[in-house]
């Protein structure tokens, strides 16, 4: 059993070690979205508004786009907000672009 509170000497640990192998591998990514865009700043990203202006806002959004994925969607939805109910996060650009293709930008 796992014993988060038991402390452990470094011999002990180098006698009995948690893991019989360790291997780190660096990602790139570590949620994959299939997109390579080199010039994607996502520090600007538009600016941070309080709830307060959120709800204030609501009533005149033209869309309000749901990018949770399928089954958090399911437990609870935004009032009228479109849900993109993808599988996985890489299916969110394509879902988004289908979404807004039409949408003055």
């Amino acid at each position: 059993p796992l014993n988060l509170d038991a402390q452990v000497s470094y011999d002990e640990f180098l006698k009995q070690p948690p893991f019989k192998a360790l291997h780190l591998r660096i990602r790139e990514k570590i949620v994959t979205d299939q997109v390579h865009a080199p010039n994607l700043d996502l520090r600007d990203a538009g600016r941070d508004i309080s709830p307060l202006e959120w709800h204030e806002s609501l009533p005149n959004a033209n869309i309000i786009l749901d990018v949770r994925n399928h089954y958090e969607s399911a437990v609870g939805s935004f009032n009228n907000a479109t849900p993109l109910n993808t599988e996985t996060f890489k299916d969110t650009n394509y879902k988004l672009d289908n979404i807004l293709k039409n949408k003055p930008r």
